[in-house]
């Protein structure tokens, strides 16, 4: 039963069995049901599948976050990452997580290194130190861009299973190496 509430004031919260609610600027009162919960196998299986994917959000390291982050479209890349997990689990498959790909410049510390998919700029690591990117496999196509001043090298790699590592990159005077992170494994 819904009551709404046309004399202008604000409620909130519940008593005994009224509960007041304010959906899409309208105020009203329904009952207050407190929602079942079967506990069936497949709810909790499914429960459990997520509080493991939290906690393993919570383990990632921040390029695999920023990845995340990166390419979430109209949503967190929290919530994108718990999305495959999920997605992952209902197929019965193992989630995959970012590969982390430490780099190292080796010529011109005056370069970018940029990790790009689509127009979407993921990561822009200067090549003065050394830096650690991460993506997945099944979000390929990337380009790996070296930039010096305006000018831009973009090499685009459509299957990121087939990329040798450690992999050397050169253009414009930059040279850049990738290779697994020591802390790839993940």
């Amino acid at each position: 039963m819904k009551l709404k509430n046309s004399f202008g004031t604000k409620f909130s919260g519940t008593i005994d069995k009224m509960t007041a609610v304010n959906r899409n600027g309208v105020n009203f009162l329904r009952t207050h049901v407190i929602p079942r919960n079967p506990r069936s196998p497949v709810q909790q299986r499914n429960r459990n599948h997520f509080a493991e994917g939290v906690e393993t959000w919570r383990s990632l390291r921040e390029s695999q976050r920023r990845f995340y982050n990166g390419i979430a479209k109209r949503t967190s890349g929290y919530n994108l990452f718990l999305s495959k997990w999920m997605e992952s689990h209902t197929r019965g498959e193992e989630p995959t997580l970012p590969l982390i790909l430490a780099g190292t410049p080796l010529e011109g510390d005056d370069g970018w290194f940029i990790l790009r998919q689509g127009k979407t700029s993921l990561f822009e690591c200067p090549l003065a130190d050394a830096f650690e990117i991460a993506l997945t496999v099944e979000d390929a196509p990337f380009d790996f861009v070296l930039r010096l001043g305006g000018v831009e090298d973009v090499i685009t790699i459509e299957n990121v299973s087939a990329l040798g590592l450690p992999v050397t990159l050169e253009g414009l005077g930059l040279k850049v190496q990738l290779d697994l992170s020591n802390g790839a494994s993940r």
